[in-house]
């Protein structure tokens, strides 16, 4: 069980990053990035490197929502958790380190510590604070074709694709003539009160690049993605996996800017997943008024004590 819930950690904040430069220079549309740059810069967004930190706390109405549906008319399960996410460490050779607090359901009080390193190559550091038995336990990274969960994500999906997996190619540089759809369900009553949101159509019209990434790995899941990629701030607003010509998985999300000097300071409110021979549904929605970011908190709080200290 706590095997999934560290790739939860992984699958809101993705602190992963083996193969991409935290300080990784922004590449204006100008410059006229080649495919490979173009997934470099999308992967740094995902990252969220242009923050020096991020958390979302308080109270469950300003935490990470993560429900999973497996069909119209059953109630989805549902998690919530406090998250804080660091980039500005002094630690030599550590990249960032990511905590979590799951505050609901079976897992709740358990604490997650993700440290991620500098070194290509080097497999992060996972510690989880276990309640019940109040000790701190270690665990390594999973498979990437390793289903989470029994759910419609893997493990490469959420955290371990590198861009340096995949081999790119600039498709197309188009308009933006898809909305990022949520997921349907019939209970509206479920829909209101958990503040789950509609499908969001304020990426259409926005000049995108259009990037097909073929998988090198012989034989996996999934033989190519097309991203639909933001051209100025490098957000990813729709990804369709394909195998045997056909399309088996859709991912779309809901971004924002944030006004800042790098284009790429950007975050998403939510990110829906479907498996198209299922149907089975995943939303992850982060509330915008839950983010705070570049904040003073001391470096020590990313720590097995901090864990410690969770109730």
């Amino acid at each position: 069980m706590y095997h999934l819930f560290i790739v939860l950690v992984f699958s809101l904040y993705s602190v992963t990053g083996l193969a991409v430069d935290k300080n990784l220079t922004y590449q204006n549309p100008d410059q006229k990035p080649d495919a490979s740059e173009i997934a470099q810069q999308v992967y740094f967004v995902n990252h969220h490197y242009a923050f020096a930190n991020l958390e979302s706390a308080g109270k469950k109405t300003e935490q990470l929502a993560i429900y999973h549906f497996t069909d119209k008319l059953t109630k989805p399960s549902r998690v919530f958790a406090r998250r804080y996410l660091s980039h500005d460490l002094s630690s030599e050779g550590v990249k960032s380190r990511d905590l979590v607090h799951f505050t609901s359901g079976k897992q709740r009080g358990v604490g997650i510590l993700v440290t991620d390193f500098q070194k290509q190559g080097r497999p992060m550091g996972v510690s989880i604070w276990l309640p019940a038995l109040r000790k701190v336990r270690t665990f390594t990274e999973p498979e990437h074709h390793e289903i989470w969960g029994g759910s419609i994500l893997t493990y490469g999906d959420i955290y371990l694709r590198r861009p340096d997996d995949e081999v790119h190619e600039l498709i197309a540089i188009k308009q933006m003539d898809e909305c990022a759809v949520s997921v349907e369900y019939e209970d509206e009553t479920f829909f209101k009160k958990n503040r789950i949101p509609s499908e969001d159509c304020t990426n259409k019209g926005k000049t995108v690049y259009l990037l097909k990434s073929l998988h090198k790995q012989k034989n996996w899941w999934y033989e190519y993605r097309l991203r639909w990629i933001d051209q100025k701030h490098y957000t990813d607003y729709r990804t369709e996996y394909f195998k045997d010509g056909k399309r088996v998985k859709l991912m779309t999300k809901s971004w924002y800017p944030l006004d800042k000097s790098d284009p790429r300071a950007t975050l998403w409110h939510y990110w829906y997943v479907r498996d198209e021979q299922s149907q089975q549904q995943s939303l992850v929605v982060l509330p915008r008024e839950s983010i705070k970011f570049n904040t003073d908190r001391k470096e020590r709080f990313w720590s097995e004590a901090t864990l410690r200290k969770l109730r």
